[in-house]
This record gives structure tokens, C-alpha cells and sequence, in this order.
């Protein structure tokens, strides 16, 4: 149980680390500031609407 309470925890941290990433503002100079984005996040939402029918 220990095990499967783990995995999933590290994945929802894996996870919300990626958007924090990819979302978070720096300041006042945020755009001024061109960093990759880790997950393209709108493939990933059109997958995902697919894939779920909505």
C-alpha cells in the first residue's frame, strides 16, 4: 500500500513540477525571459479531450 501511495505521489509531483516550470512568472521581467517549455501543453490537452470524448 506504502508502495502505491509513493508511485502516485511522485506522480503528481513530477507533474505539477513540469507545470510549475512551464507557468511560473518571474517577475517583472517574465517576458523578457525565453525558457523552453518542459510538456507542450496543448497537444496534451487535445490528446486528451480525444481520448476522453469531450
Amino acid at each position: 500500500m506504502r508502495f502505491l501511495f509513493g508511485f502516485m505521489f511522485g506522480v503528481a509531483l513530477t507533474i505539477g513540477a513540469a507545470y510549475v516550470h512551464d507557468n511560473v512568472n518571474l517577475g517583472r521581467d517574465a517576458q523578457a525571459v525565453n525558457r523552453p517549455m518542459v510538456v507542450n501543453w496543448d497537444v496534451l490537452s487535445n490528446l486528451w479531450s480525444r481520448n476522453t470524448g469531450q
